[in-house]
């Protein structure tokens, strides 16, 4: 039986699948990125209760990066997340996933939009988000009142 360390444990693949079954995941990737789900959920919800507190509103603005791009995932774990996050604390959303999933080809895609070997967006991804949110920086839709 192979041998897998999590966290500096031990742990046989049997003891590890079990552990990770408990928890409602595959694999120690999707337990992974699972917490780091509930970390920034967390993090967002003190920003949430602190801007609440001063009378200001939220808006959380989303993106695919490059390999959901690839892969034109267009129901992504993160956006099921921080849609359900937002809609559960009364938060505006932006999703930008269509503007790039639907800007062509995947990789004319990425050569237009992102830096190379990188997740950010070079000059024209910057455009491309600003020209998108344009039209949205009206302040009664962009920040209603929390």
């Amino acid at each position: 039986m192979k041998t897998v360390v999590v966290r500096n444990i031990k742990r046989t693949d049997a003891d590890l699948v079990k552990r990770l079954g408990a928890l409602g995941v595959a694999t120690a990737h999707e337990a992974y990125g699972r917490f780091g789900l509930m970390k920034a959920a967390a993090m967002m919800d003190r920003i949430v209760e602190e801007l609440r507190g001063r009378k200001i509103g939220l808006t959380v603005a989303i993106y695919p990066w490059p390999d959901q791009i690839v892969v034109g995932d267009r129901n992504s774990v993160q956006q099921r997340f921080w849609r359900q996050w937002a809609g559960s604390r009364s938060v505006a959303l932006i999703d930008l996933f269509p503007l790039f999933l639907d800007a062509g080809d995947p990789k004319g895609v990425l050569n237009r939009y992102i830096i190379p070997r990188d997740f950010h967006w070079n000059a024209a991804g910057h455009a491309l988000v600003a020209e998108a949110l344009l039209p949205q920086l009206d302040p009664a839709k962009l920040c209603a009142k929390n």
